[in-house]
């Protein structure tokens, strides 16, 4: 079976339980952020663009809930591109991809920097 397939599939089935919880007010599903996925050694796949780049304002109650299928078999990590407008924002971002969940504290993110959030490795 095709690798893109399935995980086409597989986001198609599997809810994410993050936009599920009470706690979200809203949840945004049809705009994407700057993301690239990274492979070994941190760089971004080939042929992946980041297609993405809306601004959204950090605030209690949003979800970004997007898909992006992997061009290659390994995924390392993945690159989140934010903008902070110039503030220090006083949040924490949790980033979730299947069972993995990842937090950032948003006071250490740089106004349209790059953060990248790396997978363990199995």
């Amino acid at each position: 079976m095709n690798l893109q397939y399935y995980l086409k599939q597989l986001f198609k089935r599997q809810k994410n339980r993050l936009t599920q919880s009470h706690r979200f007010n809203t949840v945004i599903e049809n705009q994407y952020p700057e993301s690239t996925l990274l492979s070994e050694e941190g760089c971004h796949q080939k042929g992946l663009i980041s297609d993405g780049q809306i601004p959204v304002t950090l605030l209690a109650g949003v979800c970004i809930r997007f898909h992006l299928i992997p061009s290659e078999p390994l995924i390392t990590g993945l690159r989140l591109r934010f903008g902070t407008y110039c503030r220090i924002n006083q949040c924490h971002i949790t980033v979730q991809l299947n069972e993995f969940t990842h937090r950032l504290n948003a006071r250490q993110l740089i106004d349209n920097q790059s953060t990248d959030i790396l997978f363990p490795t199995p």
